[in-house]
């Protein structure tokens, strides 16, 4: 979508509260997820006493995390609103650091876990995870390529765990 077009495709959204109020409940219900399912995930892995397993689910994706958030702060790259007279659909005053999404980021790596340990629920992770890059597109607070970057390295950072997971830790 063209920038010049936005304006008129947000305005046609702030007409209709409803699906203005979805974007924003679902902005926040899916951040909420990845910070429940998360530590769902390592509390499974402390009760089930596989501390190997909960320790590299900590060590991979935090070093992830903290290189993606370092990253992001040296290139600091402007978000759609800095850089085009746009009115965002959801509101932010963050100033650069939008590449790449880390809400995006955060909810693949956390729907890959799952996944590696229970596919349905890595499944519909994925799917929140999808849903929620675009409404950040569409919520004007990042670029196309930020949320597929955010989905990339997320998902990758996943499967690199997982990998290491598999290969330490075979399931019986």
């Amino acid at each position: 979508m063209d920038y010049r077009h936005y304006n008129d495709f947000a305005d046609k959204i702030r007409q209709h509260k409803t699906l203005l109020k979805c974007i924003h409940f679902l902005n926040i219900l899916i951040t909420a997820a990845g910070f429940i399912m998360y530590p769902a995930l390592l509390v499974f892995y402390l009760r089930q006493i596989m501390t190997g397993r909960l320790l590299v689910t900590i060590l991979v994706p935090g070093t992830a995390f903290a290189a993606v958030s370092v990253f992001r702060k040296v290139r600091n790259a402007p978000r759609p609103y800095e850089l085009y007279p746009i009115r965002p659909l959801i509101s932010k005053d963050k100033k650069g650091e939008s590449f790449p999404s880390r809400h995006t980021f955060s909810i693949m790596l956390i729907a890959g876990l799952w996944f590696y340990q229970y596919p349905p629920v890595g499944i519909i992770l994925f799917l929140c995870g999808a849903v929620l890059g675009l409404i950040r597109v569409l919520g004007g607070v990042h670029f196309l390529k930020d949320v597929i970057w955010g989905t990339i390295l997320g998902t990758g950072t996943a499967a690199v765990t997982a990998l290491m997971l598999f290969l330490l830790f075979p399931m019986t």
